[in-house]
């Protein structure tokens, strides 16, 4: 019989969807505020970096998200986030 899913109850999953999915229901239920504060950083980065196409694609980031639609935080070349002070 299927769940609720459309997955058949007690179907083993491989590993990458398991981890995927523990980490979204995880994200959701201990840290909502992630995604606007994916949003929030993404945006305060590009305008700090004076970059304009950055600045779109991060305001293009936060109308998907609120949309629901998951879009990455970085993109290749941008570095890493700055660490904040503890």
């Amino acid at each position: 019989p299927a769940g609720p899913s459309g997955r058949a109850v007690g179907e083993v999953l491989p590993e990458e969807e398991y981890a995927a999915a523990m980490g979204a229901i995880i994200e959701r239920d201990f840290f909502p505020d992630v995604m606007h504060l994916q949003s929030q950083l993404e945006w305060l980065e590009a305008s700090r970096a004076g970059d304009p196409q950055r600045l779109l694609r991060a305001q293009r980031n936060i109308q998907q998200r609120r949309a629901g639609v998951p879009t990455p935080l970085r993109h290749a070349g941008e570095g890493p986030a700055p660490r904040a002070a503890l």
